[in-house]
């Protein structure tokens, strides 16, 4: 049978043991909305580069039609 100061000393191994969890958590957490927020700009950057993309798109098309009107 374990005496009570056994018993304290495992309840507050149990309770480091916790907070060491609890503070990965946040930890895991914070890098979680850090690399939440990356997503984001990067989705950001790409529907940038479609706009972009869809712009250069329409000045190749009005080019290619001013190029056939000259032939």
């Amino acid at each position: 049978m374990r005496t009570s100061d056994e018993i304290r000393q495992a309840a507050r191994e149990t309770r480091q043991e916790a907070e060491k969890h609890r503070d990965e958590a946040r930890t895991m957490r914070e890098s979680a909305d850090e690399l939440d927020r990356i997503a984001r700009e990067l989705d950001e950057e790409a529907k940038n580069l479609d706009r972009e993309a869809s712009d250069a798109d329409y000045r190749d098309k009005r080019a290619n039609e001013a190029i056939r009107k000259t032939k």
